[in-house]
């Protein structure tokens, strides 16, 4: 919400657990006022969060996913404000993630033109008639990962960073996504029974509770925990995204219009997602060697 507000936000973290209360009365105000004016920025606040125990190098998946939720943060801006911050931002994430420019404000103007593409389906204009979608039940890998929002509530927040809503496989669940989204934008908690109450549609209702009576039948006889689960559901998202964006690449090189540098570009680009790629092939199937996998 600050970053969409265009607010120049740093982030301050006391030691031990400390409100600023406890902190002042146990070591003073000159020393808490060292540490205000050494707060990092929100963005690289972030950034540290969101690395921390994360090896860039060899956990190809957990950085790509890492810098996804960056970008997407970096992509809720105001385009019109912070140029120069903005590319202050974008420089430091070339050189953390070892990743070109160019290649990273591509994927922020797609984050943007998502988000764009949400906003309209979310308040569509009013003189037009909102378009009849069609019934879809959630099913598959989708139907997992709301179980699991809705048995672990505390998933939900990094379900809405590491999830796009456009990986999901039919409108029903880019809709009950959506209606989380809006949730965590107003600071509500994000338990099914608000989503319930947030959700006007009467289909959409009833997804949801039959997704809640699923998670009651099915919690007895599960022997799996939750996190077990919801790291398996991710890195299924994140293989099938990766081989996506690996064949919209392959399909850019094939194109006869790209220069000799933008070709290049494209290699790098390559390069880098069968890193990703291998790397989250062999997080979800140690004992295959990832040649046996590779086309």
């Amino acid at each position: 919400m600050f970053v969409a507000a265009d607010v120049d936000m740093r982030v301050l973290t006391l030691p031990d657990g400390n409100d600023p209360a406890e902190f002042l009365s146990t070591h003073g105000a000159e020393a808490f006022n060292r540490m205000v004016e050494g707060a990092p920025d929100a963005i690289e606040h972030k950034l540290n969060r969101s690395t921390v125990g994360i090896d860039l190098v060899r956990d190809t998946h957990q950085a790509s996913a890492a810098l996804d939720s960056l970008l997407k943060l970096i992509a809720k801006s105001p385009q019109q404000a912070g140029g120069l911050r903005l590319e202050q931002t974008v420089m430091r994430l070339s050189r953390t993630f070892s990743l070109p420019v160019e290649s990273l404000h591509r994927r922020i103007a797609d984050h943007r033109r998502q988000q764009q593409q949400r906003q309209r389906f979310v308040q569509p204009e009013p003189a037009v008639e909102p378009v009849r979608r069609r019934q879809e039940s959630v099913t598959g890998i989708d139907r997992e990962l709301f179980e699991l929002m809705i048995e672990r509530s505390d998933l939900a927040p990094q379900a809405l960073e590491a999830i796009d809503p456009k990986w999901l496989a039919t409108e029903t669940a880019r809709q009950i996504f959506v209606a989380y989204e809006d949730l965590e934008l107003e600071g509500r908690d994000l338990d099914v029974q608000n989503v319930l109450l947030a959700v006007e549609d009467t289909f959409l209702k009833g997804a949801l509770v039959d997704l809640q009576q699923a998670i009651d039948q099915k919690s007895a006889a599960s022997n799996v925990p939750p996190e077990g689960r919801w790291k398996a559901v991710i890195d299924r998202y994140q293989q099938a995204e990766a081989a996506r964006q690996r064949q919209r690449e392959l399909s850019r090189l094939e194109s006869s219009h790209l220069e000799d540098d933008e070709a290049l570009e494209v290699l790098n680009q390559l390069f880098a997602l069968e890193r990703s790629r291998q790397g989250l092939l062999n997080n979800s199937s140690p004992n295959e060697h990832p040649r046996n996998q590779t086309k």
